[in-house]
C-alpha cells in the first residue's frame, strides 16, 4: 500500500505563500483596527466635553459660560476624573505630522509647553487654553486620544476643537459665534469648514481642521 504525504519542499512552498498573505493582510488589519480605536477615543472625549460644560453651565445657573468665571484647572478638577502630567513631555509629543504629510514639524510643544496637560484613565491627555469675558476669544481645546503613543498626526489621534461661549463644541472656523446673535450664512460655513478640512490634510494648519469634517461624518475616518 502507498503512502501519500506532503515532502519537506511542499510544506515550506505552503509556508512562504502563507508568510506573503500575512505580510500582505495584517498591516492592514492592524489599520483598520487602530483607525477604529481612534475614532471611538475621539468620540469618547467629545461627548465626555459635552456632558462637561453642560454640566457646568447647570451648576452655574448660567445659559452661557460668560460670566461664570470660568476657570481652566478648577473645571477639569470638577468635571474631570483626571490626572496632571508631571511635565509636558510625559503626555505630549513634541510635535506632530499630518495626514498628507509624514513629516513633524507643527512644534506643538514650543507654543504650549507652558500650560498645565491633564490625563485621564484611558490615556486621553489634553490642555485648555485662553477665554476672555467678552466673548472675543472662545476656548480652545487640544487633545490627543492616546498620548505619546503614535501615530502622532492631526486630524488622526491629535485635535482642537473650540468652546463658544453657549457651551457648544466646533471646529474654529465652522460657527464664527465669538458674540452673541452673530450669524453666518449656510454656504460661507461649508466654505469655511472645507478650506480648513483641507488646509489640515496639508499640512496648512498646524493644529487642526479636521475635527469639523470628522465630526460630521458621524466621528468615522474618510481621509
Amino acid at each position: 500500500m502507498k503512502k501519500f504525504g506532503f515532502t519537506l519542499a511542499e510544506i515550506l512552498i505552503t509556508l512562504t505563500i502563507i508568510g506573503i498573505i500575512a505580510a500582505i493582510v495584517m498591516p492592514a488589519l492592524f489599520s483598520n483596527v487602530e483607525r477604529a480605536t481612534l475614532e471611538k477615543q475621539t468620540a469618547k472625549f467629545y461627548n465626555r466635553l459635552v456632558t462637561a460644560f453642560s454640566t457646568y453651565k447647570t451648576d452655574k445657573e448660567s445659559p452661557t459660560i460668560t460670566n461664570t468665571e470660568f476657570n481652566a484647572d478648577n473645571f477639569v478638577r470638577d468635571y474631570f476624573n483626571a490626572e496632571r502630567c508631571d511635565s509636558f513631555a510625559d503626555c505630549f509629543p513634541a510635535a506632530y505630522s499630518f495626514v498628507n504629510n509624514n513629516q513633524p514639524r507643527n512644534n506643538f510643544a514650543e507654543e504650549y509647553s507652558s500650560y498645565n496637560v491633564y490625563r485621564l484613565k484611558d490615556g486621553t491627555v489634553f490642555l485648555i487654553v485662553g477665554y476672555n469675558e467678552d466673548e472675543s476669544v472662545p476656548i480652545d481645546i487640544f487633545f490627543d486620544v492616546n498620548g505619546i503613543k503614535g501615530p502622532n498626526k492631526v486630524g488622526r489621534d491629535f485635535w482642537s476643537v473650540k468652546i463658544f461661549y453657549d457651551g457648544s463644541i466646533d471646529e474654529g472656523g465652522a460657527f464664527p459665534r465669538l458674540k452673541k446673535g452673530s450669524q453666518t450664512d449656510l454656504d460661507e460655513m461649508k466654505n469655511s469648514l472645507n478650506e480648513r478640512y483641507q488646509n489640515c490634510l496639508n499640512g496648512n494648519n498646524p493644529y487642526g481642521g479636521c475635527f469639523g469634517h470628522f465630526m460630521r461624518n458621524g466621528f468615522k475616518f474618510d481621509y
